[in-house]
């Protein structure tokens, strides 16, 4: 069981496990962000089974499809058939959803792709 932990998928901070003990049956394994404090909860009668299976649900984080995608409009990308008017501001189209931006933009507009203007 490896017992490396991912950062916190909600500010990229480090994470810490407790292990708590609930009687003489059942022990909880409790992974939390230092900082905003998200986490998770796993309960188990034995406590090697509790530690790997929180372990595993806070390292393999499956998002719900909303969650999913703003995830991926928070990188940035680059802006797609990049062109310059009149040699003074460049322009391009959202690589997200196409719609036309200019290098002033770091967000879309139109759906909130974060935008990359860099060579």
């Amino acid at each position: 069981m490896s017992e490396k932990l991912l950062p916190c998928p909600f500010c990229d901070c480090s994470a810490k496990m407790i292990v708590d003990q609930f009687g003489h049956d059942e022990t909880c394994c409790i992974i939390s962000c230092v900082n905003c404090h998200g986490r998770i909860s796993v309960y188990d009668a034995d406590e090697n089974d509790a530690k790997e299976r929180a372990i595993n649900i806070w390292n393999n984080r499956v998002y719900p499809p909303e969650i999913s995608e703003a995830i991926n409009h928070s990188i940035a990308r680059k802006p797609m058939h990049q062109r310059n008017l009149f040699g003074e501001i460049k322009l391009g189209d959202c690589p997200a959803c196409t719609a036309p931006v200019n290098e002033e933009f770091r967000f879309c507009g139109d759906c909130g792709q974060k935008l990359d203007w860099s060579e």
